[in-house]
């Protein structure tokens, strides 16, 4: 049943649209089934269950980490050159014995545990191989240092995701004479489903171990363990029944989750499962309109935040002659990870790796524009202020913008802005961000599924993925597949709204909701706003309230075990994870207080519009509920 409410006394001049997220998630199936309709065809997808599979960032024949790909581009056939070049250099016998004594003496020292060796076998390697690598590279005109070699590897890297067949076989035989393994199943051929499984399945951790099970099952022989045993056993019964996880599990992964959304100050109330607050539709209001929303963490679409005269970036950054000119010479990091669902949706993964012009980007993005198609590359979480100088200073020597006019409603943006820019259905899987977040459509569409962050327990994190969901994307909660429920039973009870924006929406989504995303088929553009949350909006956790006391007994547990043999690997396991003291101290319980040197939100003086504006303390319900 929708949840619907009247609109507030406040803001009876603005444009509410309460509880249309009907009509909108509608208007947005129809969309995205248009954009489906012109994706990759299902039949096309590589399905296997061969894995591991490999990145393209693991083709590192340079020993080099991510850096430059600026510079003089490689032709095709000199790179193949430069790769032979490598192989045979690699390949000589004075090299090659150089090699095997450096893994040599990395595996006697692993062998020892009583003279654990500090020593740095990867940089003695890529010593070892400096003056044979520096010598090709200035052959073929490049710089003979790490930039140098850095574009050769970038160029690699990029040419395997294009999906070179020969330059991955000379990489893979480069890598085996380096004594590293040769790429297996690169993400780009495994179906997504398989992909996301694969990364639960390889993280071997407690993720899926349920505490109140753990506890209970535990076998105690000192004092210690018995007492800490009983201590867990009841404050995980007092978290299940305040928070209502579905199914009743409380799990490390879950756990690991509530923690993090303590750590920031996230309140109580927004964490405790109950029926979502709807997506609200907002024309043009003030900040202290704005500032209602943010209070009860809820997201707000805001139309005609900005206009062309007041935000010249809307209109410039849309036009790509525009940034030819102003930063094409720009090389920038892109996503290059990808794998297919079975819809045909692209899912892009990992963070931004290998490097390209921004020039050659939009070239890119123009040819698949034209045949309706995709590229292999996604210009995601791009920091402007650093990377592109020019964007960035349009957007501070604009008259206004979105976060000048809405910023007092947060607190620090010590992230700058961020844009993800690219085509062809562009997709990201379903996580949630540790931050206030205000994005603006500059271009295109963009096709969101929100979940509010109590559906945690429905998106199956892991201890070390606490803030990703391992759920494919745009999934029907009341028709999930045969497979997805066999490895994500809880799924079915999460709670998600769809939500189409346009270009010039403004769009504010709360701290820790999770969200899937879908770009249009053409070019889509936002420009991001990332945030702490205000001093106000902030919640203190004290003693040992939510996950703490639970987390205080795991690190009693490992302390404890640390000094005797007798608990087994698996519970050794969840006791160094969740045990290792830094999840639950005060200091990492809330933001820092040193950013609230902020001017208050508005209105300005809170106290003299306590009537309009929820407390500032916990309460058991969302206090918008009391306008209705």
């Amino acid at each position: 049943m929708a949840l619907v409410a009247a609109p507030p006394s406040f803001l009876k001049d603005v444009q509410v649209n309460w509880g249309s997220i009907a009509s909108v998630s509608e208007e947005a199936s129809r969309a995205m089934e248009v954009v489906q309709s012109k994706v990759k065809p299902t039949e096309d997808i590589i399905s296997t269950a061969q894995l591991p599979v490999s990145s393209v960032r693991d083709a590192v024949i340079l020993l080099q980490s991510p850096g430059c790909g600026s510079g003089r581009e490689l032709e095709l056939e000199e790179l193949k050159e430069i790769i032979a070049e490598l192989i045979a250099a690699y390949g000589d016998p004075h090299a090659q014995r150089k090699i095997r004594s450096i893994y040599d003496k990395q595996r006697k020292a692993q062998s020892n545990p009583n003279h654990p060796s500090n020593e740095d076998y990867m940089a003695e390697l890529r010593e070892t191989l400096w003056p044979c690598q520096t010598d090709i590279a200035e052959a073929y005109g490049l710089p003979g240092t790490s930039e140098g070699l850095q574009r050769i590897q970038n160029s690699v890297q990029r040419a395997i995701t294009e999906g070179d067949v020969e330059v991955r076989c000379l990489a893979d035989e480069a890598l085996m004479l380096l004594g590293m393994s040769p790429l297996q199943n690169i993400i780009q051929e495994v179906k997504a489903e398989d992909f996301l499984n694969c990364i639960y399945t390889a993280a071997g951790d407690s993720s899926d171990v349920e505490i109140e099970e753990f506890l209970l099952n535990l076998k105690c022989e000192t004092p210690l363990e018995k007492a800490a045993r009983a201590r867990g056993l009841l404050a995980a019964r007092r978290l299940k029944e305040e928070r209502q996880p579905p199914e009743g599990r409380l799990t490390c992964g879950l756990l690991r989750t509530w923690a993090a959304y303590e750590r920031l100050g996230l309140a109580p109330q927004h964490i405790v499962s109950r029926e979502p607050m709807p997506v609200a539709r907002l024309k043009r209001p003030t900040a202290a309109q704005v500032w209602e929303f943010v209070m009860r963490n809820q997201p707000v679409i805001i139309e005609d935040a900005v206009n062309f005269d007041e935000f010249p970036p809307l209109f410039d950054f849309a036009d790509f002659d525009y940034l030819r000119e102003r930063c094409g010479h720009r090389y920038v990091k892109v996503k290059g990870d990808s794998c297919w669902d079975s819809k045909g949706r692209q899912l892009f993964l990992n963070d931004p790796t290998i490097e390209i012009s921004i020039s050659d980007y939009l070239d890119l993005v123009e040819v698949a524009e034209e045949h309706e198609t995709c590229i292999s590359w996604y210009m995601g979480k791009l920091p402007l202020h650093t990377d592109v100088p020019e964007m960035f200073e349009d957007i501070l020597n604009a008259p206004t913008s979105p976060f000048k006019k809405y910023g007092t409603c947060f607190g620090e943006n010590n992230k700058g802005v961020h844009t993800y820019f690219g085509c062809g259905g562009n997709t990201t899987c379903i996580h949630s961000d540790p931050s206030e977040n205000l994005l603006l459509v500059v271009s295109g569409e963009k096709f969101w599924d929100l979940y509010p962050p109590c559906d945690a327990a429905c998106m199956h994190t892991t201890v070390k993925k606490f803030l990703n969901s391992l759920v494919p994307p745009f999934i029907d909660p009341d028709h999930v597949p045969t497979e997805v429920e066999k490895n994500w039973s809880c799924y079915k009870h999460a709670q998600p709204q769809r939500v189409h924006l346009k270009a010039g929406d403004l769009f504010y989504l709360p701290i820790f909701w999770w969200h899937s995303v879908q770009g249009s088929i053409g070019r889509n553009m936002i420009l991001n706003w990332w945030c702490q949350q205000h001093p106000y909006k902030e919640y203190k956790y004290k003693g040992f309230e939510g996950t703490r006391e639970i987390l205080e007994v795991m690190q009693h547990l490992n302390e404890a075990w640390s000094e005797t043999a007798g608990p087994s690997a698996k519970e050794r396991a969840v006791a160094q994870e969740l045990g290792n003291g830094v999840l639950y101290s005060d200091s990492m319980c809330a933001a820092s207080d040193s950013y609230k040197k902020l001017t208050a939100p508005p209105p300005r003086n809170p106290m003299k519009s306590a009537s309009l504006m929820p407390s500032t303390r916990p309460s058991n319900g969302f206090r918008w509920k009391n306008s209705r």
